[in-house]
């Protein structure tokens, strides 16, 4: 199965992902260097101690990513960070900016045979953590074949997916089965690892990275006091913005602000509404701290929420919607605390003026919301912890030398 799903992908990579890319470099908008890294084709210089790849594909997971990188650089390690897309590169690069340890930030390879060969060979690391939800068969398969410990960190999989992944069951267990762990957010997560094939023995329940996430924290601690009320709609998503701005009419004079999911929509969004439209990367910190109501994308439209950690670490007060598959087991506990808020299309108006009018309910939603952030940090530490006992195992065969 592996050799056929090889085959696929590299009729993919030659005939639609180069030709794609050649287009994207003749219009200015890559370069001939990232095009060489999907190749799999990159020169880094050679680690001067033990050097972990880190692989996330979107600015969320990268934004995860960050909770390891500032664990385990206090254990003597460096990176060279792996990024899907251009969101999750820029994110990368802030993240070097932060950490001297990251000795290089590059684009992800087409999941080649060859190219992850060549590509892992390249970097010399000693470990790889995959982020969240990326399986890679050849990154996967490639890693178990040259001997590299691979680790799925803050792993989790949406009830779609899983059922699509079911179906294939036996060529993902194989995969997965090439993981020296599986670090699952929680244990529904793994309990749809274990469901699509996943050793029962590597796979755990080890919580969320994104509490311990690093980029977003906090600037935001310092609330900005504005004139008129704001309300941000975050990760949003099409047909998400107009539903939320006609709701909100009802508030009266409040200043809305949109982030969308996918920056590079934000010149749409601004022609379609009235609002403020938020169109480059990095700037979720500032939205936060302005924000007297942080409205959850995706929540309101079928694409099953986004994270919301990241604005309950920053103190605020959180509405979600009707559509919360992917982060359920999160509002549920931040419910049963008096940390977030829940509505409907036909709600919203009346949740969030009621948020907006009492402040001190608005208060103690912040303060909860930042608690519940709390209690769920660690998550970066017990992985870390588990990355340096994959470590143990070479230590002691250098000492037999």
């Amino acid at each position: 199965m592996i050799a056929l799903y090889s085959f696929a992908i590299g009729l993919v990579v030659w005939l639609v992902l180069v030709p794609i890319e050649l287009l994207r470099i003749a219009a200015r908008r890559s370069t001939l260097q990232t095009l060489a890294e999907r190749l799999g084709r990159l020169h880094i210089a050679a680690p001067k101690r033990r050097r972990i790849l880190i692989h996330a594909v979107s600015a969320g997971e990268m934004n995860a990513a960050s909770a390891l990188v500032h664990e385990l650089a206090r254990r003597d390690c460096s990176f060279v960070l792996s990024a899907g897309n251009a969101d999750a590169r820029r994110t990368a690069l802030r993240i070097r900016s932060y950490h001297s340890e990251v000795d290089s930030v590059v684009a992800a390879p087409w999941d080649r045979r060859n190219a992850m060969r060549r590509w892992l060979t390249e970097v010399r690391c000693d470990a790889v953590i995959v982020i969240e939800t990326e399986i890679w068969p050849n990154l996967f398969v490639t890693c178990r074949e040259m001997g590299i410990p691979l680790v799925i960190a803050g792993a989790r999989i949406d009830r779609r997916a899983c059922a699509r992944y079911r179906m294939l069951r036996f060529f993902f267990a194989d995969v997965l089965a090439a993981a020296e762990a599986i670090v699952a957010v929680d244990e529904v997560a793994k309990r749809r690892y274990l469901a699509i094939g996943a050793p029962a023995a590597r796979a755990t329940a080890g919580g969320n990275l994104k509490p311990d996430a690093c980029l977003i924290v906090h600037d935001a601690a310092d609330r900005v006091a504005c004139e008129r009320k704001v309300v941000a709609a975050v990760n949003t998503h099409p047909g998400e913005e107009a539903l939320i701005g006609n709701a909100l009419r009802a508030c009266g004079d409040v200043d809305l602000v949109f982030a969308p999911r996918h920056v590079r929509r934000a010149s749409a969004v601004r022609r379609s509404t009235r609002a403020t439209v938020v169109d480059r990367m990095g700037m979720l910190a500032r939205v936060y701290a302005n924000a007297d109501v942080v409205i959850i994308g995706g929540t309101f439209v079928d694409a099953g929420g986004h994270d919301v950690f990241e604005a309950a670490r920053a103190g605020c007060a959180i509405v979600v919607g009707p559509h919360i598959d992917s982060i359920r087991d999160s509002v549920t506990a931040m419910l049963e605390r008096n940390a977030i808020r829940t509505a409907t299309a036909e709600s919203l108006p009346r949740v969030v003026a009621s948020l907006l009018n009492d402040a001190a309910d608005r208060e103690r939603l912040r303060e909860n919301a930042r608690a519940f952030a709390a209690s769920r940090s660690g998550a970066a530490a017990r992985c870390a912890n588990l990355i340096e006992a994959l470590f143990a195992p070479k230590a002691k065969a250098g000492c037999a030398m």
